[in-house]
């Protein structure tokens, strides 16, 4: 069962997969006479009010997912609707570790995301690096907003602009910063700002090298989608990005923010195949435990767990 605000795609989906749906406009609606479950699962803000409500009013039992590393309100009810949950699944240590600072004796589990398998079309993949002749295509694609990381990439790409000629930064995605990197990057030839793009599949494939310089993150799931496309990784060293990346195992980490260490860093795998070659294959071995499948059991385990408990 899925309850959510109103309709929508999650709402389409769901129903198309064969599931019931339930809008509740607000958190605190339909708690007079709620939908019967054994177990809830509440994966926003308010869902986790939600939950905790009918926990303390019925003895349901809830889950939680926590998907940023940003530090919890440390209001009563936050502490106590996350102190209240059987377990607060985190898609990564970082995130456990903020859950932990809010509260010691929550019971927490790391649960990571998983890969979208998104389509690569090899035709779409061709037209892309046809467009770039030439080019070792570098590509960067999230939100436009400060904590992804993309003015260092624009510093980095200016360094290299010419250096290495051949590099050129695809950045892909829209956001309130977008105005200030167009300026930042307007007189560089190498770099391209490409907007908002439906199919992002192709472009993960098309790239040479995947850049993930997050100043924070949860996780990254970005960053499964480049290792399911075979791309090789170089992300920054912060967040929950090293439960994916192991630095010279199936990714290159460097520190966050910094836009010279980001250019040496791309200067040295551009400059050594066998490198990105071994990262790839390193990355590909490990992409099985970020399956949907396995992500999925880890979900029905817990679950299984929680309701074997004593009442």
């Amino acid at each position: 069962m899925l309850l959510c605000r109103g309709p929508g795609k999650l709402s389409d989906s769901a129903r198309a997969a064969g599931v019931d749906v339930v809008y509740l406009p607000h958190w605190f609606s339909g708690h007079a006479s709620p939908p019967r479950a054994d177990l809830w699962h509440a994966h926003d803000g308010k869902g986790v009010y939600w939950a905790a409500l009918e926990g303390r009013c019925r003895g349901t039992p809830y889950v939680i997912t926590r998907r940023v590393d940003n530090p919890l309100s440390s209001n009563r009810f936050t502490r106590a609707s996350y102190r209240g949950a059987a377990s607060v699944a985190c898609l990564s240590r970082a995130i456990s570790a903020q859950v932990e600072k809010l509260d010691p004796q929550i019971t927490r589990t790391v649960i990571p995301s998983t890969f979208s398998s998104f389509a690569t079309e090899p035709d779409a993949v061709s037209a892309i690096k046809h467009a770039y002749p030439g080019k070792f295509l570098v590509g960067q694609v999230g939100r436009l907003v400060p904590h992804k990381g993309y003015t260092s990439t624009i510093a980095a790409a200016q360094i290299l602009a010419e250096r290495i000629p051949e590099i050129h930064f695809l950045l892909l995605g829209d956001g309130p910063q977008r105005a200030e990197l167009e300026a930042a990057s307007a007189h560089l030839p190498n770099v391209s700002l490409l907007g908002h793009v439906d199919k992002v599949g192709p472009y993960f494939a098309a790239f040479d090298l995947f850049l993930f310089p997050s100043l924070s993150e949860g996780l990254g799931s970005s960053i499964l989608e480049a290792m399911q496309a075979q791309t090789p990784v170089l992300a920054a060293r912060a967040g929950g990005i090293p439960d994916i990346v192991i630095h010279a195992e199936t990714g290159w980490l460097v520190e966050p923010g910094d836009a010279e260490g980001l250019a040496e860093a791309l200067e040295y795998l551009y400059r050594h195949p066998d490198v990105r070659d071994r990262l790839q294959e390193g990355a590909t071995e490990r992409l099985s435990m970020f399956s949907p499948a396995a992500v999925a059991e880890r979900y029905y385990d817990l679950y299984a767990s929680i309701l074997a408990r004593p009442k």
